[in-house]
């Protein structure tokens, strides 16, 4: 079997529910509420792979990918990126994971958009003439160039969401998060990160990525693999074409679960179905993936 890049094994993460001042007062003794956010998680990403993550609001989704970006730890389990475990404060595992959160407040408003990409980079032991020639790369891309060296704060939200994505790949790392990318992108905008992403991880052997998302028609376009989480728990591990027919129209296997997608996919702006448009895979990719079949063990 190929060597994971990514695998976690039994994830489980709990937050504290915040009691009322008057329940605290006339109760202090009583044991702390918990929230479940993920349990027994078991995913494993080969190389090449990108895995889609898809789930209704609350279900676990950004609480993985702030796992596997080290930003939160996990009360319960294993994770481990490029074969190593991973665990607090070790920074040449952070320098193998690019991320982009829906919530990325991490920018400065103050200095330019490439200035902060030079920031970044350098943050990440990038060189001041490789961060440059790199920039100058992605940038282009995506005809930002003449515009990088406004202040952020000037900027859109979609356009702050693609400066959030360069940052990413800026340092060329083997395991990308991306955490509703899309959002507030224009559908031109959307394509151009869709292909960015899916180039990048091929260019590469040994890049993956971990796309969440409620857009289900990105799923079909952009994943190899996909799982559907629902309070926390793994409710569907499988390949684009196997998720597609899991959750079409009318097949029960889906429900509830697949309702509650389709209903966040409308709402989004996505036909209900989406998930159902699965774009052929290249190839190589497939000869490059053929190995036993994964249990996901929940």
């Amino acid at each position: 079997m190929t060597a994971a890049v990514v695998e976690t094994r039994g994830l489980h993460k709990y937050f504290a529910v915040t009691r009322p001042l008057r329940e605290r007062l006339f109760s202090p003794f009583d044991p702390r509420r918990r929230i479940c956010a993920l349990e027994n998680v078991n995913l494993r990403l080969p190389p090449g792979e990108i895995l889609g993550i898809v789930g209704p609001n609350g279900a676990g989704k950004t609480t993985l990918l702030r796992i596997l970006a080290d930003v939160l730890e996990p009360d319960a389990g294993t994770a481990e990126i490029c074969g190593q475990p991973l665990r607090r404060g070790q920074d040449h595992l952070r320098r193998q994971v690019g991320c982009v959160f829906s919530d990325e407040r991490s920018f400065f408003w103050r200095l330019s958009g490439r200035q902060n990409l030079e920031f970044f980079a350098g943050l990440y032991g990038v060189g001041r003439r490789e961060a440059r020639t790199r920039m100058r790369r992605l940038l282009d891309l995506f005809g930002m160039w003449e515009k990088s060296g406004q202040l952020f704060r000037d900027y859109s939200s979609g356009t702050r969401k693609k400066f959030g994505v360069l940052r990413a790949l800026l340092h060329q790392p083997r395991v990308v998060l991306l955490d509703e990318v899309t959002n507030s992108l224009d559908p031109p905008s959307t394509q151009m990160v869709k292909t960015l992403v899916r180039d990048y991880v091929n260019a590469e052997e040994g890049r993956v990525a971990l796309w969440s998302t409620h857009r289900l028609e990105e799923i079909g376009e952009v994943c190899d693999r996909i799982i559907a989480l629902e309070h926390g728990r793994i409710d569907f591990y499988g390949s684009a074409e196997a998720f597609a027919a899991a959750f079409k129209p009318g097949n029960e296997r889906g429900t509830p679960l697949g309702a509650r997608l389709s209903d966040v996919a409308r709402q989004d702006g996505g036909p209900r179905g989406a998930a159902l448009r699965v774009s052929p895979r290249p190839a190589r990719d497939a000869v490059a993936r053929e190995e036993e079949p994964y249990s996901p063990g929940v």
